[in-house]
């Protein structure tokens, strides 16, 4: 699990900016061909893992479309609360989908309150022979 350790330390350090002291790699799961198993990481300290949780958005933006897809950082929770917080992700992702859909549906009016800060000027055609 060594080779596991350097691979996840080496994708913080390169896609994180940080370098957390790995000190446990452990596989879940039985192994399948068609899926890859989790891997659950260990760190010296929970501020560590803080730290790399609050970072770990940052994996989306990689230019690497591989890390940028498929590699996702979580917190290990219980099973309920995987659940719960799945869900959660699901209506936040939902509700987002839904503000631009009406962002799309909406044509931008621009109004001026005072006249004299329109980009254009209103004449009086009875000022004209002043």
């Amino acid at each position: 699990m060594l080779m596991m350790q350097i691979f996840f330390a080496d994708l913080c350090q390169n896609n994180l900016s940080c370098k957390p002291l790995v000190l446990k790699t452990i596989r879940l799961g039985k192994r399948s061909a068609d899926k890859t198993r989790k891997l659950l990481v260990r760190l010296r300290n929970e501020s560590a893992a803080s730290e790399i949780l609050k970072a770990a958005h940052h994996l989306r933006k990689s230019t690497d479309q591989r890390i940028a897809k498929q590699i996702y950082i979580n917190e290990d929770l219980s099973p309920e609360a995987a659940k719960l917080a799945y869900e959660a992700r699901q209506r936040r992702q939902q509700q987002q989908q839904q503000r631009v859909e009406t962002s799309e549906d909406r044509v931008p009016v621009h109004t001026a309150l005072n006249p004299a800060a329109a980009p254009f000027s209103v004449q009086d055609g009875d000022n004209s022979q002043q």
